[in-house]
C-alpha cells in the first residue's frame, strides 16, 4: 500500500473536487449535474449520525479523494433494511484494490451503523471482474444469486470489530453511571 486511506462523508466544499472522479464513469454526467446529485445526497448529513443518504470519499493522507458511493438506507421488499450503493468509484494508479477495500470497508461500517441486513450495489463501472479490486468487489458481495440484478451481501451478524466496540461504549456508558 502506498498510501493511506481514510473514508468520510463528502463535505459540500469537496463536490467540485470529487467531480473528476465521477467523471471517469460517468463522462455523461454534467458538473452542474454532479453538483445537483450530490447536494441532494449531503443535505441530510450531519456529524452526530449517519444520515440515512450521503456520499462518502476515501482520500489519501494528501487529501486527494480517489474514491467514493452514494447510499441510501431504505427497506427492500426482499431483503428487509437494506443500504442501497449507487456509484460505487475507485480509482488509484498505485493502489486501486486499498481504495476498493477502504470503500467496502467503510459500505459494511456504514450499514451497521445504520442498522442495515443487506446491502445492495450495481457493479462498479471502474472495476473490471478480473482486476485485483474487481475480484474484491465478488468476494464481498457473495451473496449475489444474479450479478445482473445488482450486487447483494447480506449481513447477519455484526463483526468482531462492531461487537467490541459496542461493548466498549456499554462499557463506558454503565461506567459513567
Amino acid at each position: 500500500m502506498f498510501d493511506d486511506f481514510s473514508a468520510k462523508p463528502l463535505a459540500l466544499n469537496k463536490i467540485n473536487q470529487a467531480y473528476a472522479l465521477v467523471r471517469t464513469t460517468r463522462p455523461d454526467l454534467t458538473a452542474d449535474g454532479w453538483r445537483a446529485l450530490a447536494t441532494e445526497y449531503i443535505a441530510e448529513s450531519s456529524a452526530e449520525a449517519p444520515a440515512a443518504r450521503g456520499v462518502v470519499a476515501v482520500q489519501t493522507d494528501q487529501g486527494y479523494i480517489v474514491g467514493l458511493f452514494c447510499y441510501a438506507a431504505c427497506d427492500d421488499m426482499r431483503h428487509g433494511p437494506t443500504l442501497r450503493i449507487e456509484n460505487l468509484i475507485a480509482l488509484d494508479l498505485f493502489d486501486q484494490a486499498g481504495v476498493m477495500a477502504a470503500l467496502l470497508d467503510e459500505i459494511e461500517a456504514l450499514a451497521r451503523r445504520l442498522q442495515r441486513r443487506a446491502v445492495v450495489a450495481e457493479q462498479p463501472a471502474c472495476s473490471r471482474p478480473d482486476s485485483e479490486s474487481g475480484r474484491l468487489v465478488a468476494a464481498w458481495f457473495a451473496d449475489s444469486d444474479d450479478p445482473a440484478q445488482g450486487l447483494l451481501r447480506l449481513l447477519s451478524q455484526p463483526s468482531a470489530a462492531a461487537m467490541s466496540e459496542e461493548t466498549a461504549s456499554e462499557g463506558v456508558m454503565s461506567a459513567g453511571a
